[in-house]
């Protein structure tokens, strides 16, 4: 009798570890506005230009820096638009760190099309640094968009988790992005989503009832 209760009791066990209980997937979302427009002039190579949590930077090749393009900020030609996404207040460590997978990692840029940008339309290209670049299509003149795109369709989750835990930039919990030429950034938002994985309690249940299955075959040999 007493065995018979101890099978079906691993029986149980094996048949719950069928159905394994899935943490849910979390997420964490930051996002920066740009307050202005206004232009200025970027008097030197390494100069900047800030627009509250924004800033301007040149970013266009050295040997034709001077020309009047080059060092207007704000106007959409030849320099690159720098913010961070600070999640430094509002993420769990235990959560988001560098073995954190994410399912998702949702960029939304606000972009308006500058009216002295050279070209009416076209693509430009936006980067976590120092990534590779990828292209972002560009409003016409004067017109606000807005673009949304899942970072991993270019980056790893890894890649996107390293920048998050370095303490390079802007230190852990944060994320710097680049957007380079021809429109102003007005508004940009990322959220960060982990893959949905199993509790501990879970994996511990599972290996229970394998270790009941495995019984059960014994107990019928």
């Amino acid at each position: 009798m007493k065995k018979t209760a101890s099978v079906s009791l691993l029986s149980l066990i094996g048949a719950l570890s069928l159905f394994p209980v899935i943490a849910s997937a979390t997420s964490i979302t930051a996002s920066v506005t740009n307050p202005g427009t206004g232009t200025g002039q970027l008097a030197d190579i390494n100069d900047t230009f800030v627009h509250g949590p924004f800033t301007i930077s040149y970013a266009g090749d050295p040997n034709s820096f001077g020309s009047t393009e080059d060092v207007t900020a704000g106007d959409g030609l030849d320099e690159s638009w720098d913010w961070s996404f600070d999640y430094r207040n509002a993420y769990d460590p235990l959560v988001f760190n560098a073995a954190t997978v994410l399912s998702k990692a949702e960029l939304t840029l606000k972009l308006v099309g500058n009216s002295q940008q050279v070209q009416a339309g076209g693509s430009e290209n936006a980067r976590i640094l120092w990534l590779s670049t990828f292209s972002v299509l560009f409003p016409a003149v004067d017109q606000e968009i807005t673009a949304t795109f899942d970072l991993l369709d270019y980056y790893t989750s890894a890649q996107v988790m390293e920048r998050f835990v370095s303490t390079d930039y802007d230190g852990t919990g944060t994320i710097r992005m680049r957007f380079l030429d021809d429109a102003v950034v007005n508004y940009a938002e990322l959220s960060l989503t982990t893959a949905a994985v199993p509790e501990p309690a879970t994996l511990l249940l599972v290996g229970l009832g394998l270790a009941g299955l495995g019984f059960m075959r014994q107990c019928k040999a």
